[in-house]
């Protein structure tokens, strides 16, 4: 949409059931929204109540999502439901009608709000698998920095870890930083003192 991809992962209903197959689908199921930056919870207005549908909202929003990741409830049959009264639910999501195609648009315009909104927070965004899985293990090496530091553990030990960061983060510039960086760390920072 609007050159910004998206992967959309529809899952299993999420319900209480006794079915051990269907329980399967929906431990999967929350399994993809862990992973998920946007959860779509979509909602059929013909056969839900207004305060079964509130209380899924609440219970996903409190118990479900993680940090950083958005909730945008649909509730969907708007066409076949405009005699019954869903007044709480005005500001709780978006009315849609996906046979008609209905406020699809208004749908559209949260996602890329959303994503542009990531981008208005100078959030980096790392497009490269390499880089990613670089700045991964250069965040395993840095915490490892940090858990030494609070066991005072040797400098010359920790410079170990410290020279793989910074040899980590030279295979992303092609560059290598040089023993003058490290000894200033460790000049500035009283490290193996």
């Amino acid at each position: 949409m609007e050159g910004i991809e998206f992967r959309f992962i529809d899952t299993a209903g999420i319900r209480e059931t006794s079915d051990t197959i269907e329980n399967l689908g929906i431990e999967r199921a929350f399994e993809q929204i862990k992973k998920a930056r946007v959860v779509l919870l979509l909602f059929d207005l013909d056969t839900s109540s207004e305060e079964f549908v509130l209380g899924q909202i609440e219970n996903f929003e409190q118990k479900t999502l993680g940090e950083g990741q958005t909730l945008i409830a649909l509730f969907n049959k708007v066409d076949k439901t405009k005699s019954k009264d869903f007044k709480k639910l005005k500001d709780k999501g978006l009315f849609i009608s996906a046979k008609k195609q209905e406020n699809l648009n208004e749908l559209v315009e949260q996602l890329l709000a959303t994503v542009q909104n990531e981008s208005a927070e100078d959030q980096l965004i790392v497009t490269n698998i390499r880089h990613y899985e670089i700045l991964v293990r250069c965040e395993e090496s840095l915490v490892k920095v940090e858990e030494g530091l609070e066991m005072q553990i040797p400098g010359d030990l920790l410079a170990m870890d410290i020279r793989e960061t910074l040899n980590l983060l030279g295979e992303i510039t092609g560059q290598i930083s040089s023993d003058d960086l490290l000894g200033n760390i460790f000049s500035n920072f009283c490290i193996g003192k």
